[in-house]
This record gives C-alpha cells, structure tokens and sequence, in this order.
C-alpha cells in the first residue's frame, strides 16, 4: 500500500506538442530535461512526506498501547534513491543575454568570461590577473582545483578580455568586484541572485550554472570531448556524466549529417539508385580517399552478379 502511494506521487512534464518541437530543434532535448527534473522534485517531496509519516508510525509502534503488532508494513519500503540535489540549470544564448544584461558591470564582466571561457567562476577568475591574459596566443592562464592551466579562448572571448583589460597594468586584477577587490561567495551571491531575478530565470540558476552552460552548449556545436575537457580542467568521464543528454543529441545529430547514403528511393517508386558501374567507381573512390589516395581494385564486386535493388 505504502509503496504504491509512493508511485502515485511521481510527476512529469507537460506532454510535448508538434507545435513546440517545430518552433524549436531543441525541444525535446529540452523536455526531456525538463521531465527528470519533474520526477525527480515530485520523488523528493514523497521522501520527505514518508518520512515525516514513518517517524509517526514508529511512534505510534513504540506505545505498546497502540496495539500495533508489527512495523514490517513500512520498514521495508525503500525511499527513493539520488533525488534530493536540483539538477544543473544549462541556459540558451538568449537567457545568458538577459542575464548579462541585467547584472551590475564588474559582476557582468564575471559573468560574461564564464559564459565563453567555461572557467570555474569565481574561484578560477577571482585572483586573475591582466598578465595572465595573452591576447596573441589567445590564452588566460588560471589556477584551478586540479592545478594552473591555460584557458584557449575564442576569438569572442579574446575581443571581450582585451577590452576590458585595456588600460589596466599588468598586475592589475582582470575581474575585480565592484569595489575593484576579488570576488567572494557572500559578495557575488546576493548580486547574481537578484540579477537573475531581474533577467526572469528560475531561482536556481547560480554563476556556477554558467560553467554548464558552456560545456553543454559547446558540445551542441560539436567540440572534441577531449578537447574540451582538458580546456576546462576535467575529464571525458565528468563530461559523459553530466552532458549526456547533450552528448546523445550530437552524435545522432552528427551521424544523421556525415553517414554515408545510397540515396534510396520509396518503395513505390521505380527509378534506379545508380548503375552498377556508378557505384564501383564511388566505392573506390571514397576508400581510395581513405587511405591516402592508393588506387584500389573492386574486389567485393563481382560484376557479373546483379545486386539487389538496384537496376543495372
């Protein structure tokens, strides 16, 4: 009985409409997210109901008076597991533009280099300074928790650093808070609250969630896991672990983009894929490209044998 109390306190996402996946290519991905989010805060409120209910129980199991014989009826059932953390908020460009926007000039500039540099804000920025920016090698040079490590920026990301940085000398730090110090939790905290607030961002968006938001939009736009992880100071494992909705979105995306196609035709249609002799020379051809330009023999087909679906 307990138990299936339990199930009936899951919820999930509105359903998913054709008109929403049509107005936006990352609809479903983005329901998807949205729908383990769902589950899992409806989970934890049933965790936090039974228990609150199991603590009366057991109370009332402990006066003898009560005449309960047993606590087999609630002891075994389980709550459920890995539900109490929010999951990570990963924004789109239009909600990093109102966030900018809102938020006070020093701490916009800590969140803008966040947003495209994929540094741990504010720990790895907070203590940076001018000197540590090369803007001919593109590079910021951060000291984070797995050691010092150079940041490759973009050339969005340079352009930005370079402004900022323009007339300051070099020991000079290159995002101080509005009192021109470094950033700490209880100085950033309240600023970036109120200006998420103002941009019209769910409450749980943090400065750290911008760290997210670049890995999960740079993987969208097919960056090199390894790459990208080293750029951020992780690892592929972390990466897989926590993008990989994102991760799954790419590689169909891209596999969908760069497979081979015979160009096949509908069942009810007649006209011929290609002659036997087109498809030998593009065979040949796409391996040849392959390995290096060595000119292969057509061994695989035998000519004189038609193959199956297409006309000859």
């Amino acid at each position: 009985m307990l138990e299936n109390w339990q199930y009936s306190r899951i919820r999930h996402a509105p359903k998913l409409t054709a008109e929403m996946k049509a107005a936006d290519p990352l609809a479903e991905l983005k329901w998807k997210l949205l729908d383990e989010e769902t589950v899992r805060k409806s989970k934890d409120s049933a965790n936090r109901v039974f228990t609150s209910l199991k603590a009366a129980l057991n109370r009332a199991f402990a006066d003898v008076d009560n005449g309960v014989q047993s606590d087999h009826a609630w002891r075994l059932v389980k709550p459920f597991r890995d539900v109490g953390s929010a999951r990570e908020v990963f924004l789109d460009q239009n909600q990093c533009k109102r966030l900018i926007n809102a938020c006070p000039p020093a701490l916009r500039n800590l969140v803008t280099i966040a947003i495209i540099s994929g540094a741990r804000p504010p720990g790895e920025l907070r203590e940076v300074r001018v000197s540590r920016f090369r803007k001919d090698l593109k590079i910021l040079s951060v000291n984070g928790k797995n050691g010092p490590r150079d940041v490759v920026l973009s050339q969005e990301a340079t352009d930005f650093l370079a402004r900022i940085s323009e007339g300051k000398q070099p020991d000079d730090l290159l995002f101080p808070n509005e009192d021109g110090g470094e950033w700490t939790k209880s100085l950033h905290s309240r600023p970036m609250a109120k200006a998420v607030k103002a941009a019209g961002l769910t409450e749980h968006v943090t400065i750290y969630c911008l760290r997210h938001t670049y890995a999960s939009q740079t993987i969208l736009n097919r960056m090199n896991l390894a790459l990208l992880a080293e750029n951020m100071g992780t690892s592929i494992a972390m990466l897989e672990k926590h993008y990989s909705h994102f991760i799954a979105q790419t590689k169909t995306d891209l596999i969908e983009e760069t497979s081979f196609k015979l160009g096949l035709t509908a069942p009810n249609e007649s006209e011929p894929l290609t002659s036997l002799d087109q498809l030998r020379k593009l065979t040949v051809d796409t391996l040849s490209s392959y390995w290096g330009g060595e000119q292969l023999r057509p061994f695989w087909v035998d000519a004189s044998q038609p193959i199956a679906g297409i006309v000859v």
